[in-house]
């Protein structure tokens, strides 16, 4: 098969079968996600629940808020591992949902319309998967359920950018996972702010339809309920503090500022100190910027300030919720990590455009191959690529515990084997009394 041949099959290619094989390329990072059971962090917390309290666990509180996917997850995990009797269809199930919910998540930008941005089709599948590496450059980003809402935010992000630039509203599948999302994270509650335009300018153009008029009413009633039960919770007064909201503007502005410094990749940023990382942060901005103008005028420098804008609140809501932002290589910063690689990435698309000179774009591509081998690099260490979880124990996942102890299990019984996983998580599996 040639290179054009598989280009005009990926340009061809269904939304459903792009998710297949985005799912396919994804597992590759680590093949043995298929066949060795794990459960990481608050897995065990939607498991234990749902084992002990069955469904109506979906509407227990974690972390100070709802996750509606990852509950969904651990109940129907559970539902199946009691009817096969067995503890490993319930982790395989787990996993089965962060990788098909995640690989929906970042192949969105292929599937959806956003030609408006990247005509090409099969470029955007390229920018896909770039976006895919730089998730697993950020701790324990892949194959957990727990983690799968940053990967939502940034979905969210993408719908967002369509409703208020190319004025394009989600499909009904679409529109779905976009709820579920909103009610599994606070930081996903943000796309409120796009439909809320998106419909404004819709009732303006006297061109509303009531369909969407209702989805939007069903998004602000989500975001509404995460939003009370945040506020309702054990920070919850800091929504209202202004103390906070005050310290977290001048915080979340710097954050994210220096959050496109995240396209030089984990490993080069790593090695700069903080006024550099500032310094770089703003030259790739301007960079963006520059782009964008240069690319599609006023308009398109609008729409590199709705980025700015979304990380802003991104920083402000994490920073509200929690009363600090976390360290540079957590999850916290994969979402805006890849929102600034999205931006940067589709930029360079555009090379030919936006630079005359040979020798510009020469730097610029020598530039661009640096960081994709310092990222991958990075996240072969780190979550992807046939290294994930590498830098833990496999018996503190629970690997080879799962293992032996799915010999005795019995979802009949109400004697709980206790596994002390990674970080002192505990897990309860049913046995044989």
């Amino acid at each position: 098969m040639t290179f054009t041949n598989l280009k005009e099959r990926i340009e061809n290619i269904k939304p459903f079968q792009a998710w297949l094989l985005f799912i396919i390329i994804y597992v590759s990072f680590s093949p043995e996600v298929l066949w060795r059971p794990f459960i990481f962090a608050e897995d065990t917390v939607f498991l234990n629940n749902a084992l002990t309290d069955g469904f109506k666990s979906l509407f227990y509180r974690h972390a100070e808020y709802w996750e509606i996917i990852s509950r969904l997850a651990g109940n129907i995990a559970i539902f199946l591992g009691r009817g096969a009797n067995s503890y490993l269809v319930a982790t395989f199930f787990m996993k089965a949902v962060a990788i098909s919910f995640t690989a929906y998540y970042i192949i969105y930008f292929t599937i959806a319309d956003f030609s408006w941005l990247v005509r090409d089709r099969c470029l955007r599948f390229v920018i896909s998967f770039i976006l895919l590496v730089w998730f697993g450059n950020f701790i324990n980003s892949y194959y957990n359920v727990t983690n799968i809402h940053w990967a939502g935010e940034f979905f969210l992000f993408l719908v967002g950018m369509n409703l208020v630039f190319h004025n394009k509203f989600p499909s009904k599948f679409c529109m779905i996972i976009c709820l579920l999302t909103c009610l599994n994270s606070p930081e996903a509650c943000l796309v409120l702010i796009p439909f809320a335009l998106y419909i404004l300018n819709r009732i303006m153009d006297r061109k509303i339809r009531l369909s969407e008029m209702a989805a939007y009413l069903l998004v602000f009633a989500a975001t509404s309920m995460q939003f009370y039960v945040v506020k309702n919770s054990g920070n919850g007064a800091n929504v209202t503090n202004l103390s906070i909201i005050s310290s977290a503007v001048a915080k979340s502005s710097v954050a994210a500022l220096s959050a496109s410094s995240y396209v030089l990749s984990n490993e080069i940023r790593s090695y700069l100190s903080y006024g550099q990382i500032l310094l770089s942060g703003s030259l790739i901005w301007i960079f963006i910027v520059f782009s964008y103008i240069k690319i599609g005028g006023t308009k398109w420098g609008l729409f590199v300030l709705y980025a700015l804008i979304f990380l802003f609140l991104h920083y402000m809501t994490v920073y509200i919720k929690y009363s600090f932002i976390w360290g540079p290589d957590t999850w916290v910063n994969s979402s805006p990590g890849a929102v600034a690689a999205l931006f940067f990435f589709c930029a360079t698309v555009y090379i030919n455009s936006i630079f005359k000179g040979e020798t510009v774009k020469r730097i610029i591509l020598v530039f661009l191959a640096v960081i994709l081998i310092s990222q991958v690099s990075h996240a072969a260490r780190m979550d992807g690529l046939g290294q994930h979880y590498k830098r833990y124990d496999y018996d503190m996942l629970g690997m080879k515990l799962i293992e032996e102890t799915n010999k005795t299990v019995d979802f009949n019984s109400r004697t709980y084997k206790t596994l002390t996983l990674y970080a002192n998580w505990n897990l309860l599996i049913p046995v044989r009394p």
